[in-house]
């Protein structure tokens, strides 16, 4: 969820923020010198939301090139920065095989094209792999309902639960990086006695 806004729309809103801030973010404008004429700087504002209140929480610089947010980083030491996408999908524990664009330190437009196709193709990856999770949860999901069994579900999405029978209980879980685990327990004892009753 978008959770900034621009400077104009923040002080429409009543956000304030103190001269620190201020000079914190011309420090950030002036330090992104080497992107004006080719990009927009866009300060924009951060804040929290509780119980319909907005309360200020701090401002960042983005770059904006051909309608895209970028979020500038480089470390203390360098001269050179990378990209992030402003709003990007969150996906957990995702990873990728594609080369990364050298780092930008005077801006061209061939450079910044490199990284919007380069951070663009990650998000389709991303896209792509939370489908593959998706239909994959689904088949699962069906094969539990159409098991012919109870189903006890411990969860308001239905992602965790357990099934009881005479002699087996299965549990389930769907985590939130996709991954299925399940577990088949023995119910009927823990002998070799029990052991041979069942595989005869």
């Amino acid at each position: 969820m978008k959770n900034y806004l621009t400077l104009e729309q923040a002080q429409m809103k009543g956000l304030d923020w103190n001269e620190y801030q201020t000079i914190r973010m011309n420090e950030k404008i002036k330090d992104l010198k080497n992107f004006e004429g080719v990009c927009n700087l866009v300060p924009l504002v951060y804040y929290s939301e509780y119980e319909g209140v907005k309360r200020f929480k701090h401002i960042k610089v983005f770059i904006e090139y051909k309608g895209v947010l970028l979020q500038t980083y480089k470390k203390y030491n360098e001269s050179s920065f990378i990209f992030f996408l402003a709003e990007s999908v969150r996906l957990q524990n995702f990873d990728h095989n594609l080369v990364q664009p050298n780092k930008v330190g005077k801006a061209t437009t061939k450079k910044l094209d490199e990284w919007i196709t380069y951070l663009q193709q990650i998000e389709a990856l991303k896209t792509a792999k939370i489908k593959e999770q998706q239909n994959k949860e689904t088949e699962f999901l069906n094969k539990i309902k159409n098991s012919g069994l109870k189903v006890s579900h411990q969860s308001n999405d239905d992602k965790r639960g357990y099934i009881e029978t005479e002699n087996f209980d299965f549990s389930f879980e769907i985590q939130s990086d996709g991954y299925i685990q399940q577990k088949i327990t023995l119910r009927c004892g823990n002998t070799i006695d029990d052991f041979l009753k069942l595989v005869r």
